[in-house]
């Protein structure tokens, strides 16, 4: 479990990280990646003891089983790398991570 966890915080660590330098308005996957993700899982789960009707803490209100349906190092080369053309990342503003917080504050308050 704990290298779940850090192949989690691994990744969006480098999703922060890209989408930081590019300053986005937001960064919600379009809804076809992640209903194709969704089937994905639910079509490996659908055969396991987790959707057989038992009740458990791996599921949502609705039913939706949320596991993981694989071995961890699949999940770990899965999310080896960020690819921010899963997610709709507009830039809002042009990239500023040369500044520091403080530094773009200030020039945010003087553009007023």
């Amino acid at each position: 479990m704990v290298f779940m966890i850090e192949a989690q915080v691994h990744y969006t660590v480098d999703a922060l990280r890209a989408m930081r330098a590019r300053d986005p308005l937001h960064d919600r996957g379009p809804p076809e990646i992640e209903q194709a993700f969704r089937a994905e899982l639910a079509g490996k789960l659908s055969k396991t003891v987790w959707t057989s009707g038992c009740d458990s803490w791996y599921q949502a209100p609705t039913g939706e089983v949320l596991l993981w349906p694989g071995f961890t190092f699949d999940y770990w080369r899965r999310t080896r790398t960020v690819n921010l053309a899963d997610y709709r990342v507009e830039a809002r503003l042009p990239p500023r991570a040369h500044l520091t917080f403080a530094e773009a504050a200030r020039s945010e308050i003087r553009a007023c």
